[in-house]
């Protein structure tokens, strides 16, 4: 009964709102955090006492398009989730930074993420799970080198929230 929203599975000409889905793969589909063994130790020279360490976990972007480019941000919002070996960039025409990523079609890459959190905030026995953003464009052809998506070029963009949760030790 009239469309709007409805599946769309048979259909051929698909709207380029539903591209973006089917585009980037993000795994795993749920971060999960244990503490790590240097923040478990007495090595407390590099890092404040206030806060717990978790160990990194990897993170994967597929890009499942044989075709199409994606310009890839990782966008952490929250102060305590860390992207490792990769500068923030600020996002254009939002004003948010995230670390940006360019894969072209039918490639993988992966980053580390990691946790810090205060240690009062680490022991809580309930709310442990929060989330990310991983937002992407999906433009007609990409550069290795980081740039500014042209509207232009621009086919698509889609935001793809990521949750995560952490274990402590007790």
């Amino acid at each position: 009964m009239g469309g709007g929203g409805g599946g769309g599975d048979a259909e051929e000409d698909v709207p380029t709102t539903k591209l973006p889905d089917l585009l980037l793969r993000v795994t795993p589909e749920v971060l999960h955090f244990k503490p790590s063994t240097v923040a478990a130790g007495d090595d407390t020279n590099n890092r404040p006492p206030d806060l717990v360490e978790f160990g990194s976990v990897n993170l994967y972007l597929n890009n499942l398009s044989r075709v199409h480019h994606l310009v890839v941000y990782v966008v952490v919002s929250d102060m305590y989730l860390q992207i490792l070996g990769k500068p923030f960039v600020l996002i254009p025409s939002e004003g948010r930074k995230g670390c940006q990523f360019s894969l072209k079609p039918g490639s993988v890459t992966s980053t580390a993420i990691r946790l810090v959190l205060p240690a009062n905030v680490a022991q809580e026995t309930s709310g442990r799970t929060a989330s990310f953003q991983v937002q992407y464009a999906v433009v007609q052809f990409g550069s290795d080198t980081p740039v500014a998506v042209a509207d232009s070029t621009l086919l698509d963009r889609a935001t793809l929230t990521i949750p995560y949760d952490w274990t402590t030790i007790h």
